[in-house]
């Protein structure tokens, strides 16, 4: 197999190693060239004529650009970009059958766990009723260590950045949009279908307080932050959890993905939702197997009817009509409402999160 590659960082390199043993990698679009195997020139990349172009920049506009370039050429493409495969899905996957050839990203989501592939293979011969997982080490090591060592949420942030686990700008983490980005992937493949982004609310975990992890404990309840799709919800959420529960035990970096269908029931995976080499291998995958049976000729309605009871840090401002309890420290619990009606009493700064079954 040959291979061109774009990017030489932390996921290249590992990429590279990787490739380089059973394959020949024949171009590398790198910043600084150093000898004749890199090139800061997409086009000597391309006129290399690689079976598969592997993407692992992240420059995001320069990226999507190069991609495109890739599929019009008809090379195959390796993505582990979540952010532009969720954006440009339709357009990509057009792209890639115009010019009889694919587009593959299983790195994009939950890092080493063949995630995605697994969705694949179980399309061909079963049915998939619905999704979630934990999609986010960053925001998982936060939990872990907040629960386990108990620590305030401030405290472990700064720990994961000192780690190198969070960026330093973590809003897509804490926000919930790096995983809005892993559902709408996810629900993609697994429904045949082209979710929006705008279909998709992210409640994330910035605004999670000492009261909130007090009510928490006191119910011996941890939290996780999952993404949730079946063919009429996908949103994001933190989720409170019986610490007995096996999602509950997933810590640190590691990742959790479940997928139900029609014949098997739960499927779960666990496995390292980031780092070099975890990332390279699922790229890898896609290299030797790209994923396949991908269509977005199913025009799912979101209507994020699923209901549940809510927990909501502060009750001000929120309708009586919709408050089931009143929790001392001026948190709420909602009655059962469906997804769709946060967007409605959810006030910025807030904390809110589900109860998990």
């Amino acid at each position: 197999m040959r291979i061109g590659l774009l990017g030489y960082g932390v996921v290249g390199k590992g990429v590279y190693d990787e490739a380089s043993k059973s394959h020949e990698v024949v171009k590398v679009l790198r910043r600084h060239k150093e000898g004749e195997l890199f090139t800061d020139d997409i086009n000597e990349v391309l006129k290399e004529k690689p079976d598969v172009i592997v993407e692992c920049l992240t420059n995001t506009p320069v990226a999507y650009e190069y991609i495109k370039m890739a599929l019009e050429a008809g090379i195959r493409v390796v993505s582990s970009n979540k952010a532009i495969v969720a954006s440009h899905y339709d357009e990509l996957l057009k792209l890639a059958k115009d010019n009889k050839t694919n587009i593959s990203f299983e790195a994009a989501v939950a890092g080493g766990i063949p995630w995605l592939h697994a969705l694949c293979d179980l399309k061909h011969n079963d049915k998939i009723n619905s999704l979630k997982g934990i999609m986010n080490g960053t925001t998982n090591y936060i939990l872990s260590k907040i629960f386990d060592e108990e620590l305030s949420y401030d405290e472990c942030l700064r720990k994961a950045i000192e780690l190198g686990y969070a960026e330093a700008d973590y809003s897509s983490d804490v926000d919930g949009i790096d995983v809005k980005y892993k559902t709408c992937l996810s629900g993609n493949v697994a429904f045949n279908a082209s979710i929006s982004l705008d279909d998709i609310p992210a409640y994330g975990i910035r605004y999670l307080d000492d009261y909130t992890l007090e009510y928490a404990r006191a119910k011996d309840y941890v939290i996780k932050l999952l993404g949730y799709c079946d063919n009429a919800n996908a949103f994001v959420l933190p989720f409170f959890i019986k610490k007995g529960s096996n999602i509950a035990t997933i810590s640190l970096n590691y990742n959790c993905t479940i997928v139900n269908t029609e014949y098997m029931n739960d499927i779960t995976l666990i496995g390292q939702g980031a780092g070099r080499y975890p990332t390279a291998s699922a790229i890898m995958l896609d290299v030797l197997r790209p994923l396949d049976n991908l269509a977005t000729d199913n025009r799912l309605n979101i209507a994020n009817d699923k209901e549940m009871v809510f927990y909501l840090s502060s009750g001000k401002g929120v309708d009586q009509k919709y408050i089931a309890k009143l929790i001392p420290s001026g948190a709420v619990l909602t009655k059962k409402l469906p997804v769709h009606k946060l967007k409605d009493i959810v006030k910025d700064g807030i904390f809110v999160g589900g109860f998990y079954d």
